[in-house]
Protein backbone atom coordinates (compact mmCIF):
# COMPACT_ATOMS: atom_id res chain seq x y z
CA UNK A 1 0.00 0.00 0.00
CA UNK A 2 1.37 3.42 -0.99
CA UNK A 3 2.09 6.04 1.66
CA UNK A 4 2.78 9.68 0.86
CA UNK A 5 6.17 10.93 2.04
CA UNK A 6 6.62 14.72 2.19
CA UNK A 7 9.74 16.77 1.48
CA UNK A 8 12.21 17.37 4.32
CA UNK A 9 12.45 21.06 3.39
CA UNK A 10 10.81 23.52 5.81
CA UNK A 11 9.96 25.85 2.91
CA UNK A 12 8.34 23.01 0.98
CA UNK A 13 6.40 22.03 4.10
CA UNK A 14 5.10 25.58 4.48
CA UNK A 15 4.15 25.64 0.80
CA UNK A 16 2.27 22.34 1.06
CA UNK A 17 0.31 23.52 4.10
CA UNK A 18 -0.56 26.69 2.16
CA UNK A 19 -1.86 24.92 -0.95
CA UNK A 20 -3.77 22.42 1.21
CA UNK A 21 -5.63 25.24 2.95
CA UNK A 22 -6.26 27.05 -0.32
CA UNK A 23 -7.58 23.86 -1.91
CA UNK A 24 -10.21 23.44 0.80
CA UNK A 25 -11.06 27.15 0.67
CA UNK A 26 -11.67 27.03 -3.06
CA UNK A 27 -13.62 23.75 -2.99
CA UNK A 28 -15.87 25.10 -0.24
CA UNK A 29 -16.34 28.28 -2.26
CA UNK A 30 -17.39 26.36 -5.34
CA UNK A 31 -19.86 24.31 -3.30
CA UNK A 32 -21.29 27.59 -2.01
CA UNK A 33 -21.58 28.88 -5.60
CA UNK A 34 -23.45 25.73 -6.65
CA UNK A 35 -25.87 25.88 -3.72
CA UNK A 36 -26.47 29.61 -4.22
CA UNK A 37 -27.89 28.98 -7.71
CA UNK A 38 -29.86 25.90 -6.70
CA UNK A 39 -27.53 23.40 -8.39
CA UNK A 40 -25.73 21.49 -5.61
CA UNK A 41 -22.74 19.42 -6.72
CA UNK A 42 -21.10 16.19 -5.65
CA UNK A 43 -17.46 16.18 -4.57
CA UNK A 44 -15.00 13.39 -5.34
CA UNK A 45 -11.45 13.08 -4.03
CA UNK A 46 -8.69 10.98 -5.59
CA UNK A 47 -5.00 10.54 -4.74
CA UNK A 48 -1.91 9.71 -6.77
CA UNK A 49 1.64 8.78 -5.75
CA UNK A 50 5.10 9.30 -7.26
CA UNK A 51 7.12 6.11 -6.90
CA UNK A 52 4.57 4.62 -4.46
CA UNK A 53 4.66 7.86 -2.49
CA UNK A 54 8.39 7.86 -1.71
CA UNK A 55 8.82 10.97 -3.85
CA UNK A 56 5.51 12.62 -3.00
CA UNK A 57 2.16 12.75 -4.76
CA UNK A 58 -1.05 14.71 -4.63
CA UNK A 59 -4.80 14.74 -4.46
CA UNK A 60 -7.58 16.05 -6.63
CA UNK A 61 -11.05 17.29 -5.72
CA UNK A 62 -13.47 17.01 -8.62
CA UNK A 63 -16.95 18.52 -8.50
CA UNK A 64 -19.74 17.10 -10.65
CA UNK A 65 -23.31 18.22 -11.19
CA UNK A 66 -25.46 20.30 -13.55
CA UNK A 67 -23.47 23.49 -12.91
CA UNK A 68 -20.01 22.30 -14.00
CA UNK A 69 -18.86 20.76 -17.24
CA UNK A 70 -15.45 20.19 -15.66
CA UNK A 71 -14.24 21.30 -12.26
CA UNK A 72 -11.16 20.20 -10.37
CA UNK A 73 -8.89 21.60 -7.66
CA UNK A 74 -5.55 19.80 -7.44
CA UNK A 75 -2.57 19.97 -5.11
CA UNK A 76 0.73 18.10 -5.33
CA UNK A 77 4.23 17.88 -3.96
CA UNK A 78 7.04 16.00 -5.70
CA UNK A 79 10.52 15.87 -4.15
CA UNK A 80 13.88 14.18 -4.57
CA UNK A 81 15.50 14.49 -1.16
CA UNK A 82 17.11 11.04 -1.45
CA UNK A 83 18.47 11.48 -4.99
CA UNK A 84 21.67 13.59 -4.88
CA UNK A 85 21.95 13.60 -8.67
CA UNK A 86 18.77 15.68 -8.97
CA UNK A 87 19.15 19.47 -8.87
CA UNK A 88 15.45 19.90 -8.14
CA UNK A 89 14.66 19.54 -4.46
CA UNK A 90 10.88 19.83 -4.55
CA UNK A 91 7.92 21.25 -6.45
CA UNK A 92 4.68 22.04 -4.63
CA UNK A 93 1.61 23.29 -6.48
CA UNK A 94 -2.08 24.06 -6.57
CA UNK A 95 -3.92 24.18 -9.88
CA UNK A 96 -7.59 24.51 -10.62
CA UNK A 97 -9.77 24.29 -13.72
CA UNK A 98 -13.36 25.53 -13.57
CA UNK A 99 -15.50 25.06 -16.70
CA UNK A 100 -19.21 25.87 -16.14
CA UNK A 101 -21.83 24.16 -18.30
CA UNK A 102 -23.43 27.46 -19.23
CA UNK A 103 -21.46 28.96 -22.17
CA UNK A 104 -22.24 32.45 -20.89
CA UNK A 105 -20.28 31.79 -17.68
CA UNK A 106 -16.48 32.03 -18.25
CA UNK A 107 -13.98 29.30 -17.50
CA UNK A 108 -11.34 30.00 -14.86
CA UNK A 109 -7.79 28.62 -14.51
CA UNK A 110 -5.44 29.22 -11.57
CA UNK A 111 -1.98 27.96 -10.68
CA UNK A 112 0.25 28.65 -7.68
CA UNK A 113 3.50 26.78 -7.07
CA UNK A 114 6.74 26.76 -5.06
CA UNK A 115 9.86 25.34 -6.73
CA UNK A 116 12.95 24.70 -4.60
CA UNK A 117 16.40 23.50 -5.61
CA UNK A 118 18.96 21.50 -3.67
CA UNK A 119 21.05 24.66 -3.12
CA UNK A 120 18.07 26.04 -1.10
CA UNK A 121 17.13 28.69 -3.67
CA UNK A 122 13.54 28.78 -4.81
CA UNK A 123 10.73 30.84 -6.23
CA UNK A 124 6.95 31.09 -6.56
CA UNK A 125 4.93 31.02 -9.76
CA UNK A 126 1.44 32.53 -9.96
CA UNK A 127 -0.82 32.20 -12.99
CA UNK A 128 -4.47 32.99 -13.66
CA UNK A 129 -6.67 33.51 -16.68
CA UNK A 130 -10.34 34.02 -17.45
CA UNK A 131 -11.46 32.21 -20.59
CA UNK A 132 -15.06 32.78 -21.73
CA UNK A 133 -16.78 31.34 -24.79
CA UNK A 134 -18.77 34.58 -24.93
CA UNK A 135 -17.18 37.48 -23.10
CA UNK A 136 -19.02 39.08 -20.19
CA UNK A 137 -17.47 42.51 -19.64
CA UNK A 138 -18.69 42.56 -16.03
CA UNK A 139 -16.90 39.26 -15.29
CA UNK A 140 -13.71 40.47 -16.98
CA UNK A 141 -13.72 43.68 -14.96
CA UNK A 142 -14.40 41.83 -11.70
CA UNK A 143 -11.56 39.39 -12.38
CA UNK A 144 -9.05 42.12 -13.28
CA UNK A 145 -10.02 44.20 -10.24
CA UNK A 146 -9.42 41.13 -8.06
CA UNK A 147 -5.91 40.72 -9.46
CA UNK A 148 -5.12 44.41 -9.09
CA UNK A 149 -6.20 44.30 -5.45
CA UNK A 150 -4.11 41.26 -4.63
CA UNK A 151 -0.98 42.05 -6.65
CA UNK A 152 -0.91 45.83 -6.13
CA UNK A 153 2.41 47.13 -7.52
CA UNK A 154 3.18 43.78 -9.17
CA UNK A 155 -0.01 43.81 -11.23
CA UNK A 156 1.36 45.65 -14.28
CA UNK A 157 4.31 43.30 -14.71
CA UNK A 158 2.11 40.25 -14.12
CA UNK A 159 -0.42 41.49 -16.67
CA UNK A 160 2.26 42.13 -19.30
CA UNK A 161 3.88 38.73 -18.66
CA UNK A 162 0.44 37.13 -18.82
CA UNK A 163 -0.34 38.72 -22.17
CA UNK A 164 2.90 37.27 -23.56
CA UNK A 165 2.44 33.85 -21.96
CA UNK A 166 -1.17 33.34 -23.08
CA UNK A 167 -0.65 34.56 -26.64
CA UNK A 168 -1.08 31.89 -29.36
CA UNK A 169 1.12 32.89 -32.30
CA UNK A 170 -0.35 30.44 -34.82
CA UNK A 171 -3.85 31.81 -34.13
CA UNK A 172 -2.65 35.41 -33.66
CA UNK A 173 -4.78 35.83 -30.55
CA UNK A 174 -4.72 35.31 -26.79
CA UNK A 175 -6.25 32.47 -24.84
CA UNK A 176 -8.90 34.14 -22.74
CA UNK A 177 -9.60 37.79 -21.95
CA UNK A 178 -7.71 38.38 -18.69
CA UNK A 179 -4.18 37.17 -17.94
CA UNK A 180 -1.86 37.11 -14.93
CA UNK A 181 1.59 35.53 -14.76
CA UNK A 182 4.44 35.96 -12.28
CA UNK A 183 7.55 33.82 -12.74
CA UNK A 184 10.52 33.78 -10.38
CA UNK A 185 8.49 35.41 -7.63
CA UNK A 186 9.87 35.77 -4.11
CA UNK A 187 8.91 37.56 -0.92
CA UNK A 188 10.75 38.45 2.26
CA UNK A 189 7.47 38.09 4.17
CA UNK A 190 5.96 34.65 3.46
CA UNK A 191 2.97 35.35 5.72
CA UNK A 192 1.96 38.22 3.47
CA UNK A 193 2.36 36.00 0.42
CA UNK A 194 0.16 33.35 1.99
CA UNK A 195 -2.50 35.98 2.62
CA UNK A 196 -2.24 37.12 -1.00
CA UNK A 197 -2.71 33.58 -2.29
CA UNK A 198 -5.67 33.16 0.04
CA UNK A 199 -7.11 36.47 -1.16
CA UNK A 200 -6.56 35.55 -4.82
CA UNK A 201 -8.62 32.38 -4.49
CA UNK A 202 -11.34 34.10 -2.50
CA UNK A 203 -11.59 36.83 -5.12
CA UNK A 204 -11.68 34.17 -7.84
CA UNK A 205 -14.54 32.50 -5.99
CA UNK A 206 -16.32 35.87 -5.85
CA UNK A 207 -15.87 36.22 -9.62
CA UNK A 208 -17.35 32.75 -10.18
CA UNK A 209 -20.25 33.50 -7.88
CA UNK A 210 -21.02 36.79 -9.61
CA UNK A 211 -20.89 35.44 -13.16
CA UNK A 212 -22.64 32.13 -12.54
CA UNK A 213 -25.33 33.93 -10.57
CA UNK A 214 -25.82 36.43 -13.40
CA UNK A 215 -26.59 33.64 -15.84
CA UNK A 216 -28.64 31.28 -13.66
CA UNK A 217 -31.13 33.56 -11.94
CA UNK A 218 -32.37 37.09 -12.26
CA UNK A 219 -30.63 38.62 -9.23
CA UNK A 220 -27.02 38.33 -8.12
CA UNK A 221 -26.47 36.17 -5.04
CA UNK A 222 -25.08 38.02 -2.06
CA UNK A 223 -21.30 38.26 -1.78
CA UNK A 224 -21.15 39.88 1.64
CA UNK A 225 -19.53 36.90 3.37
CA UNK A 226 -16.88 36.38 0.70
CA UNK A 227 -16.14 40.10 0.49
CA UNK A 228 -15.54 40.20 4.23
CA UNK A 229 -13.08 37.30 3.99
CA UNK A 230 -11.35 38.87 1.00
CA UNK A 231 -10.72 42.20 2.69
CA UNK A 232 -9.74 40.55 5.96
CA UNK A 233 -7.15 38.37 4.23
CA UNK A 234 -5.70 41.35 2.36
CA UNK A 235 -5.83 44.18 4.88
CA UNK A 236 -5.10 42.46 8.18
CA UNK A 237 -1.64 41.42 7.00
CA UNK A 238 -0.67 44.38 4.87
CA UNK A 239 -0.16 41.95 2.00
CA UNK A 240 -0.73 44.58 -0.65
CA UNK A 241 2.57 46.31 0.04
CA UNK A 242 5.14 43.67 0.94
CA UNK A 243 5.71 41.56 -2.16
CA UNK A 244 8.55 41.85 -4.64
CA UNK A 245 9.67 40.11 -7.82
CA UNK A 246 13.15 38.70 -8.39
CA UNK A 247 14.50 36.79 -11.33
CA UNK A 248 16.83 33.92 -10.37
Amino acid sequence: MSELVYSNSHAAGDAYRLVSRLQLTFVNGLETVARSVGMPCEMHNSEWFRDQGSHGGGNRFGLTGPLFNRSSVNISQVHYDDLPGKKLGSATALSTIIHPNNPLAPSLHLHLSWTEFKNKTGFWRLMADLNPAIEDSHATQTFNNCLKTVASKSYLEASLQGDRYFYIPVLKRHRGVAHFYLEGYQTERPRCFRASGHSLLLNATQTSRHTIGRHHRSTLPTTTGLSHLIFSASLNTGSRHNLRITHP
